[in-house]
Order: structure tokens, then sequence, then C-alpha cells
């Protein structure tokens, strides 16, 4: 049962057993102007079996630190839930005590102006149903237009917000499969014009062998015309393709970055698609499998013959 803090934008961290990726991300957190005034939720997944126990209880002795902050509550699971049970479950609690929530993992590591964004787009987009969700994640290419930020038709997993109006519309069992499968305009727009092989991914969710929430709430979205807001540079980077991870490789090349000074201050005022939308079609098309963005499409790849 979550306390009654005071009535703000709560924020949702999920760890597991990586000690010094979840110290950072919470440090950039932390270092945030607005973090204080933010209710701060970190969740702490229980060992999957006997080889995890002492990383996760390495992840738990760290969190010890942050319990005595006023606004920060600790949450340590019983029980392994998995990747996205873990976040779902979290995310659906907070959501239906605050109506809304940012959500991030313990391998990222946000910029100094990410919670400033995050409220403001939060009560910028609350009542326009066709937005289910905010980024904090930027593909640092142009806009053509003079704003700071720009909607796509797709989801994103580093770093991101909703409310309880969207969230009302995820549907883990993934109906819409079925739909999209009788369908081959359908499945090219659901894999952004053949850019990413995000339908292979959610067959495999389907059938249990991809532990993903991700998926599930791209294609909830998918199937609503939903839009999800990005800031033209990124505000939040991945510290996590080092191999620790469980769903990231690794990569030799340096984590995407972002410029700490950049700030969203001129929001888009009509929501439609970005003119930019082909060319991030391309960009994820050309991106390069070892900086980890396509990893998945990578691996479907090669078992695409099972479907």
């Amino acid at each position: 049962m979550l306390t009654n803090y005071k009535e703000t934008v709560p924020i949702a961290l999920f760890t597991y057993n990586r000690p010094e990726h979840a110290d950072s991300s919470i440090t950039a957190l932390l270092e945030n102007d607005l973090s204080e005034n933010c209710n701060i939720f970190i969740y702490s997944d229980g060992p999957k079996n006997q080889k995890d126990i002492n990383s996760t209880n390495k992840v738990r002795l760290l969190l010890k630190k942050y319990e005595k902050i006023r606004n920060i509550k600790i949450i340590y699971r019983d029980k392994n839930l998995g990747l996205a049970n873990s976040i779902i479950s979290g995310a659906t609690e907070i959501i239906n005590h605050y109506g809304k929530v940012i959500i991030l993992e313990d391998d990222l590591e946000v910029s100094p102006h990410f919670i400033k964004y995050m409220k403001e787009a939060l009560c910028r987009y609350k009542n326009y149903n066709k937005v289910l969700q905010i980024s904090a994640f930027g593909f640092n290419i142009e806009s053509e237009d003079n704003y700071d930020a720009y909607f796509l038709p797709f989801t994103t997993s580093w770093g991101w917000a909703t409310w309880e109006r969207s969230w009302k519309l995820f549907d883990y069992e993934m109906k819409y499969l079925e739909v999209i499968k009788k369908n081959p305009e359908l499945k090219k727009r659901f894999n952004l014009n053949n850019s990413v092989d995000y339908y292979s991914m959610a067959i495999q969710a389907k059938l249990g062998n991809l532990d993903s929430w991700a998926i599930r709430w791209y294609l909830s979205s998918f199937k609503e015309d939903g839009l999800t807001l990005y800031p033209k540079k990124s505000l939040v980077k991945n510290i996590g393709f080092d191999g620790t991870g469980t769903h990231c490789g690794y990569r030799s090349k340096k984590p995407l970055s972002f410029d700490k000074t950049f700030q969203v201050v001129k929001f888009p005022e009509i929501v439609t698609e970005s003119s930019n939308k082909d060319e991030i079609f391309k960009y994820l098309k050309n991106y390069d499998i070892n900086n980890g963005f396509n990893l998945y499409h990578a691996i479907f790849q090669k078992i695409k013959k099972l479907l």
C-alpha cells in the first residue's frame, strides 16, 4: 500500500541486480532541481535464482542509504516478478493512486532538466486523448520546425510517463495482434514502415519467450493510433549496454548521451505526427545494431522462420 504523500507527480524507478547502475541512476535523478518536490518510489525486485541473490542484496544494501530521504520510498519485492510484471504492477499501483506516473529503469541516467520537462508535458497534454505517452529519450535529430519536441506514432521504454486514461488501454493479452497478422499494410505500419521488426517481438512476447512490457505497451498505443511526445534532444542516456543487463547486450561504443544544457522550452501546440517521422524511421532502420537500439530486431531475424 502506498503512503499518502503530498499530492505531486510520482516517479517510479525499477532496480534489480546492478548496484552501480542503480546508484548512478538515482544520483542523476536527485540532481534535478525539482526532485525534492516529487514522490520517488524505488522498486527492488527479488532474486530470480541463487546466482542473483548476492547482486540483489548489494542493490538493497545500496538502497538503504536512500531510505531516510523524506520523499523516497523503497519497495522490496519478496519474490522475483521479472522485468515486465515488475514494471506493469508498479506502474499500475502508482497510477491508480496518483492518476499519472514517470517511469525509469536502473540503467537510465537522466538530464538535470528531466523532471521539469516531464512535469510540464504531463500537465500540457493531460486532456489530449491522442497523446498516450511522454518520452524523455530523443533521437538527437534536428526538427524542421521551431519546437523543442515533436510527436511520433510509437512508444519508448527509455524514460517515459503516462496518465491513468492512457494506461487503462494497456492490453496485456495483446489481442490486437490477430488483427495485424491478417493485414500486411497494418503490419508494415506497426513495424514503422519495416524499419524495426516489432511484429516478431510482439509474437515472441505473446508466446512467453520475451519478458517485455514495452512491446505490449506499444501495441496498445498502436491500436489507438496514439502518439508519444519526444524531445528534440535526449534527456536520458542508457548506461546498461555493458553486458550486465537482462535485455541489453554489450557494446564498446560510448553510450548515447545528452546535452546537459538542453531544455524543452517550446512545446508543440498542435498534436499531430512530426514531419520528421520518415527521417526517424530511416534512422532506426540504419542504426548500428551494436549500439543496442535494434538489438531485439537482430535477434528476431534469426527466429522468424518460427513465426
